[in-house]
Order: structure tokens, then C-alpha cells, then sequence
């Protein structure tokens, strides 16, 4: 049984948690700004990692004790061009006039390049080439999207499948897809050439070529068989909240247990391998991921800490790992393609450590030390064969999750689909939603998404409660509460041009965690809101436009959102539709400026 306490500032800030996993507790804390920024992040260890900002509130600088400062700079928007890391090497990235990357390319302090990627996009703003130091890649689609042709730097005629991770060769021979009209893989040329995988009705996949699958009446996976002798290969049970709990062998020999926290989060990991029990307990910090551990039969033997940008837990920018037994300790910097996908780790010497191969949907081979992580930071299991994606498990050799997206139809048309079939550009972050056109920007300004001119169904629950419909009801209100959600709309462009490309309705950001951004933007929008109520004043007086009293909307946001906003109380979703009480005879009909302390 794990309990765990959490302490908060005066602001309601988390300042500390403490999770008791029985034999053993771990600590974190956490310290801001004045404006609300993280200011720093204590690990269990005792290690304080600080975190600077630049005059517009851009991530500046992570101090790491004993190992030197990563330092952001060149910001395009919101976006850093320079990365500096302890022993000089430089990561540099540059972007188009829509923000999307264009080149990463990283090279130690002797000039050595340790990784160079360039993209180019296709007239709908797919890659449909990425050029990198160990050879180039090339990507077709079909009309809507879905990823059909990935050629791999495995040389002409695929002859250099191999993992040697010299240049032009590849670990896998290029790949081929074709779908059904709900996203289904039809075929797949590189691992079944000739046969056509098939499905139920409910999008269950039933035979790959290489397996059948069983499932239960949640349709979560359940068995695992060989399609020529139908022999199991594996089996899985599920606990109350349908996450995987157990994986069994051919024999219905136990080989893995899981076990969750209270939030969903995987907590602990019992695998038993030739006698031996083999414990990975994980600990998360506010950002993500932060600590594994792991020991055999009670005996600690390794672990891995990790940091974080201090707003997005999929953005790891150093790890540390342990060996328990000879105690060495080494520390290194992962770097991703645009997705987050790591691709390399480096030393502080700029020495390359690991590098990483990944076939399209997600299956790697590494030359390094073992790889933990798989798309986005989903921890690699081999027990299941699966990486682990918070909600769920992922396959990457089918490309398919193995239970359906608990969120229902919200997930969209197929519940099992990765990223909807696209996942050179869209990415799924914890397993519930696929995200357009790469990582979001963290710690979004508006912690909502407003796609397409829909307010009624983009909105939060309080905007959507405030939608006109009868004609007796004011008209203009419903007008201005439009143009303060453009106003969101305008800064989720900025922070990511394509996010919206061919979604209709996103819902939450991931990692809403930028107060001050949030502020910033509310300001804006609160101001854009009461100047429509200002010019539509007199109109008001002569033109019927419902049952309006826009003085009493001038005089809510001036007396009560604009105070709000400006100590840093404003409600991440507000339910307020009137404000009664308040006299709009004491407010001056015009629009006080908001100011973001």
C-alpha cells in the first residue's frame, strides 16, 4: 500500500510531495517566482536544479550541480534557436514562417556533428522528407493523412538492414501501409508482404499475419496466439480501472505485475525472470517522470533520475544513471527529433553515448545502453512487448494501442489507432488523444484549444453556458464572448501555427502549467471582450439585439475580472454568467487596462 502527502503554498501552489511506497519514501519540493514561474525543483536525493527565465518569460537556464548550466537563447516566439550545454555543445534549431522545425542539429565543442536533421514539408504540411547525418528518410500519405511510404537510409534495394548505425544503414526495411476507411492497417509490406490484417466491428484486430488476438468485453487484449498452430504467446489481465496488471507466458507462467497510484500513473513494475523477482518502482515529480529504480530480489541495483523542462515532463533534457552495485554514476543529455522521440544522448564532453533508430510507428533498435524510452518518453516494457503510455499500452509493431482510448468517441473514429496514423507529425502524449503537428507548446497560454469558429462546441463549460440562442437573449454577448475566444484562438496560433490543422475540437492542453501565460492572455482577451461591449453601446439603444445590459459586462470585467487577473487569482474556467450585485452606474462605461504583475 502507497499513501502520499502533498503541501501547498498560500497560492495554492504544490511546494512539496512525499509518497510512502512502504520500505521507502520519496521527497520533492518546489519553489517559485513572485510571478508564478518555477523557480526550482529539489529531487529525492536532496539535488536542487534552478530554472531562470528570460524578460519574456522564455526558459533562460537549468543549473545542474556538479555538471553546469543548459542555456536556452534566440528565441523565435516561443521557440529557443540555441540550446548550450555543460562542455559547450550546442544544439541548434531553426523554424519556418509557421514555426514548424525546419533543422536540429547538434555539435560538441571540437565541431563534431553528433546529430543533423532538416525537414521539408509537402503542401499540406506533412514531412515529406527528413535528411539526416546517418542518411535520408522519405514519407508519402494517402488523402487523408495516414502514413503510406516511409523509405529509410538502408541504401538502394534495402541491402543495409543492420544496426550498425552507420551511415545509409537501417535497422528496418522501409515500410509500406495501406488502411480501411476507419484507419485500420490493411497491410503491412515490411513484416506481412501478401496478407491483409483483419478486424471485427468493434476495430478489435483480430489476425496481423504474425498473430491472432482475443479480447475481453471492455476490448482490452487479452491473448496473444500463433496464427499457423494457434498456441498462446501471451495472455494479459486487467484490474478494475482496465490497466494491464498482469502478463502471462505460453505456459501461463506469470512473467510481469503492475501496479498503479491513485491518478493512473504506473507505480511499480514485479517481473519474474529465471527465479529471480525484478522490481522497477517509478516516482513522478509535478512535471512527469522523474526516478526508477530498480532491484533484484530485494537488492537495489540501478536507477534513473531524470529532469525536465519545469512545464512539460515529455521535454527530458538530462538523465542520470546509477549502478547500485558499482556505483558509478554517469549523466547524459537526450536530444529528440521534433516529436520528442530521443534520437541521441551525449556527455558532458560531447561525447555520444546512445544513439537510437526508430521505425515510423515506433519499434527502435540502440547501439548504446539499453533504451528506456520509446515516442514521447513511453517507457519501454519488455515484459509486454508494449511501451507504456500513462492510459495505456502501445504496440509499436502494429502501430495499435491495446485497449481502446478510455475517453470513448472524444479519442476519435478508431479507439485503437496511434496518433491517427500519422505519426511522423502528430503525437499522442499520454495515451488519450492524438496532438497535430508536433508538441504543443507548454504550458499553452489559454489552457483550452478554440479550433474553427465553433464556440458553442470549443468552449469551456462556462463560455458555452453563455452562448445566445433566443432571440430574446442579447445577441452582442454572445458576438464579444466569440471575439474573447478569437483572442485564445490567435494565441494558440502563435504558439503552434498548425495545431488546429484538421481538428475540430482538441479539448484541454497538454501541461497547462504557465500561469503568467495564461494570465497574459486573458488580459488580452477580457480587453478585446469589453471594447466590443464598448462600441456596441449606443447601437444597442436604437437596434434590437436581445435583452442587453452591456454596461453590466463593462462594469464585470472592470470590478471583477480585470482584479482577478491582475493578482493572479483569475479561475482556469469561470462559470459566471451575470454579475447582479454589481452597479454599473458606479463603473465608468469604459474599458480599464489590465496589467499582468
Amino acid at each position: 500500500i502507497t499513501s502520499g502527502e502533498y503541501t501547498y503554498d498560500v497560492l495554492q501552489r504544490k511546494t512539496q510531495e512525499a509518497v510512502d511506497y512502504g520500505d521507502f519514501t520519496w521527497t520533492y519540493r518546489y519553489s517559485y517566482y513572485p510571478n508564478g514561474q518555477k523557480a526550482s525543483y529539489t529531487a529525492i536525493d536532496g539535488t536542487t536544479f534552478s530554472y531562470g527565465y528570460d524578460a519574456a518569460k522564455n526558459l533562460a537556464s537549468i543549473v545542474i550541480p556538479n555538471e553546469g548550466t543548459i542555456e536556452y537563447s534566440n528565441y523565435r516566439w516561443t521557440r529557443p534557436g540555441t540550446v548550450t550545454y555543460p562542455g559547450n555543445t550546442l544544439r541548434s534549431l531553426t523554424y519556418d514562417g509557421l514555426l514548424r522545425s525546419e533543422t536540429i542539429k547538434v555539435v560538441n565543442a571540437s565541431q563534431e556533428t553528433l546529430m543533423d536533421y532538416r525537414y521539408t514539408y509537402d503542401a499540406v504540411g506533412n514531412i515529406s522528407e527528413k535528411a539526416t547525418e546517418h542518411g535520408p528518410y522519405r514519407y508519402e500519405y494517402d488523402r487523408v493523412d495516414r502514413l503510406t511510404v516511409a523509405d529509410y537510409p538502408n541504401g538502394p534495394g534495402n541491402d543495409q538492414i543492420n544496426d550498425s548505425m552507420a551511415p545509409n544503414t537501417f535497422p528496418f526495411a522501409d515500410d509500406r501501409y495501406t488502411y480501411d476507411l476507419l484507419g485500420n492497417r490493411l497491410t503491412d509490406q515490411r513484416q506481412t508482404p501478401g496478407v491483409t490484417w483483419q478486424y471485427n466491428q468493434n476495430n478489435e484486430l483480430l489476425h496481423s499475419g504474425f498473430a491472432t488476438y482475443q479480447y475481453n468485453e471492455n476490448g482490452s487484449t487479452t491473448a496473444k496466439q500463433d496464427p499457423s498452430t494457434g498456441q498462446p504467446i501471451q495472455s494479459y489481465a486487467y484490474n478494475s480501472e482496465e490497466r494491464m496488471s498482469e502478463v502471462r507466458d505460453a505456459e501461463g507462467n506469470l512473467v510481469a505485475e503492475y501496479y498503479y497510484d491513485p491518478f493512473g500513473r504506473l507505480l511499480a513494475q514485479k517481473r519474474h525472470f529465471s527465479g529471480v523477482l525484478i522490481q522497477t518502482s517509478l516516482a513522478y515529480e509535478e512535471s512527469g517522470l522523474a526516478y526508477r529504480l530498480s532491484a533484484e530480489d530485494g537488492v537495489a541495483v540501478a536507477s534513473h533520475s531524470y529532469v525536465s523542462t519545469p512545464f512539460n515532463a515529455n521535454n527530458r533534457v538530462l538523465e542520470f544513471s546509477a549502478d547500485k552495485v558499482s556505483g558509478r554514476l554517469s549523466a547524459s543529455f537526450p536530444v529528440g527529433d521534433l516529436i520528442g522521440t530521443e534520437a541521441i544522448h551525449f556527455d558532458s564532453e560531447g561525447n555520444v553515448l546512445k544513439r537510437i533508430r526508430h521505425s515510423s510507428f515506433g519499434e527502435f533498435v540502440t547501439n548504446g545502453a539499453e533504451n528506456l524510452h520509446g515516442f514521447m518518453g513511453q517507457l519501454s516494457d519488455v515484459s509486454s512487448g508494449q511501451m507504456y503510455n500513462h492510459w495505456r499500452f502501445y504496440n509499436a509493431r502494429i502501430g495499435r494501442y491495446s485497449r481502446p482510448d478510455p475517453v470513448g468517441r472524444k479519442g476519435g473514429l478508431n479507439l485503437f489507432a496511434y496518433a491517427n496514423g500519422n505519426p511522423i507529425l502528430n503525437v499522442d502524449p499520454d495515451g488519450l488523444k492524438p496532438v497535430a503537428t508536433g508538441l504543443p507548446k507548454p504550458g499553452d497560454p489559454t489552457g483550452y484549444i478554440y479550433c474553427n469558429s465553433k464556440p458553442s462546441e470549443t468552449a469551456d463549460p462556462g463560455i458555452r453556458a453563455r452562448i445566445p440562442t433566443p432571440e430574446t437573449d442579447c445577441q452582442v454577448l454572445g458576438f464579444c464572448t466569440f471575439l474573447h475566444e478569437m483572442v485564445h484562438g490567435a494565441d494558440v496560433y502563435w504558439s503552434d501555427p498548425v495545431f488546429c490543422r484538421r481538428s475540430e475540437n482538441l479539448g484541454r492542453v497538454i501541461g497547462n502549467n504557465a500561469e503568467r501565460e495564461r494570465l497574459d492572455s486573458e488580459a488580452r482577451a477580457h480587453m478585446m471582450e469589453c471594447e466590443c461591449y464598448r462600441v456596441f453601446r449606443p447601437l444597442v439603444k436604437i437596434c434590437r439585439y436581445g435583452n442587453c445590459d452591456l454596461d453590466q459586462e463593462i462594469c464585470r470585467i472592470n470590478r471583477i475580472h480585470k482584479p482577478q487577473i491582475e493578482s493572479g487569482n483569475y479561475p482556469p474556467a469561470s462559470n459566471e454568467t451575470a454579475v447582479g450585485f454589481l452597479n454599473p452606474e458606479k463603473c465608468s462605461g469604459s474599458c480599464e487596462p489590465i496589467t499582468v504583475q
